[in-house]
């Protein structure tokens, strides 16, 4: 399978090779190096969008940082 798809095997006691991107039909792997032939072929079947803080959280700490930031400045 490996010569029929014109690719490479590695023992990973030589250490881990490098990952380079190639066109279909270019070898796939050499000296140190293992291609990755990209197909764009993915499905994204959901995404789910979660906010890191709540919206009134997130107003109260940008006004507390800006109440800080004047104060600080109004020092010098």
């Amino acid at each position: 399978v490996v010569e029929q798809m014109r690719g490479g095997t590695f023992a990973l006691e030589d250490g881990v090779p490098s990952l380079r991107n190639v066109r279909a039909g270019r070898p796939a792997s050499g000296r140190g190096w293992l291609g990755i032939t990209p197909r764009e072929a993915y499905l994204t079947a959901d995404v789910t969008l979660i906010p890191l803080l709540p919206a009134w959280l997130t107003l109260l700490l940008a006004a507390l940082f800006t109440v800080g930031a004047w104060l600080r400045e109004g020092r010098r």
